[in-house]
């Protein structure tokens, strides 16, 4: 190839791969902003029942006990409303999720203040959500654990939990879909 031909050609090296990059970015993009998973109705495998807590432990809404439930951290919180896999007790519903975040595997944690979700999180709402402080994910509690905002794309994993005498019972789990989705 001779000296003026390969300078002719040579501004389309960057152009490619600029555009190659900008592709990679656009479809990530889309992935991240249009195809969050909705949570679908509840597709548990069933495990050993493990005890969680008494029944009236719970004062308020949006109270959370913490346990590990086959090697996964979680926690079970009182929601005021009905959710797909929530248990009512009086006038309560009680619904529990895995605290392991679908985006990288980091613990979430439910931040109560919509103030300080606003703040750190950039997502205005009125009510408590789950928040990832890794990657800035929010999941709403009320909605079976769905994706709000941020980069997971799959909802928390929710727990089968029941009621056995005076206690709270874990007995399932749905299957974790795989991390580093995005």
């Amino acid at each position: 190839m001779h000296r003026r031909k390969f300078l002719e050609l040579w501004w389309t090296v960057p152009v490619t791969i600029t555009f190659g990059i900008m592709g990679v970015l656009g479809y990530r993009a889309k992935k991240i902003t249009f195809d969050k998973e909705i949570p679908g109705e509840p597709k548990f495998i069933s495990k050993t029942a493990k005890r969680i807590t008494k029944v009236d432990y719970f004062r308020n809404d949006y109270e959370i006990v913490d346990f590990i439930y086959e090697g996964i951290p979680s926690f079970i919180i009182c929601l005021p409303e009905r959710t797909k896999t929530s248990i009512k007790i009086g006038q309560k519903y009680y619904t529990a999720y895995s605290r392991v975040c679908t985006h990288h595997g980091c613990l979430v944690e439910l931040i109560k203040d919509p103030e300080v979700i606003a703040f750190a999180y950039n997502y205005r709402n009125d009510r408590p959500m789950i928040c990832c402080p890794c990657h800035y994910s929010v999941f709403d509690p009320v909605k079976d654990g769905r994706v709000a905002l941020g980069q997971a794309i799959y909802p928390l994993p929710r727990i089968k939990i029941e009621v056995i005498g005076k206690f709270i019972y874990s007995s399932g789990i749905e299957k974790a879909p795989k991390l580093f989705a995005t």
